[in-house]
């Protein structure tokens, strides 16, 4: 099995692939989404994958979202630095450098608070999305990446 099946099938071990269930009155992961889970970090020379639709931590430290393979988002502040990109146990979507000290953090950017069960949805729509409730509650953050169509 050649080093990119390996690092696919490692990093799957740890997320739950999973169809999105529409909660009344909430926003709801979009089906065939993968999930980055509570307590799962992903490190360089990994990524996520769902459709044309990918979160990509690359050697260099850079987390990046792309779209066909094109960028469509970059995590600020990461480049060059981040060592792990983690969902946390307490909902905060948080990366590392090499001295664990945060690099960028959710909670610093829009203030929220965030809680255990909160999940970061890698959408086939071109969305990177924070979902409260594993995925079936409200939208607490977006990339707005969405691409129509897809």
């Amino acid at each position: 099995m050649n080093k990119l099946k390996k690092t696919v099938f490692g990093v799957l071990a740890g997320l739950t692939l999973a169809l999105g269930a529409a909660g009344t009155g909430h926003a709801a992961a979009e089906p065939n989404s993968v999930f980055l889970n509570p307590g799962v970090c992903l490190t360089p020379n990994h990524y996520l994958q769902a459709g044309y639709n990918q979160l990509a931590f690359q050697n260099d430290g850079n987390i990046v979202a792309k779209w066909q393979g094109s960028p469509a988002y970059q995590f600020p502040n990461t480049w060059g630095q981040a060592t792990r990109f983690c969902m946390q146990a307490d909902g905060n979507l948080v990366a590392y450098g090499n001295q664990n000290q945060v690099l960028w953090a959710l909670n610093q950017v829009d203030g929220n608070r965030y809680y255990a069960g909160d999940v970061l949805a890698v959408q086939t729509d071109g969305n990177l999305v924070v979902y409260r409730d594993y995925g079936n509650g409200d939208v607490l953050w977006t990339t707005n990446t969405y691409h129509p169509g897809f």
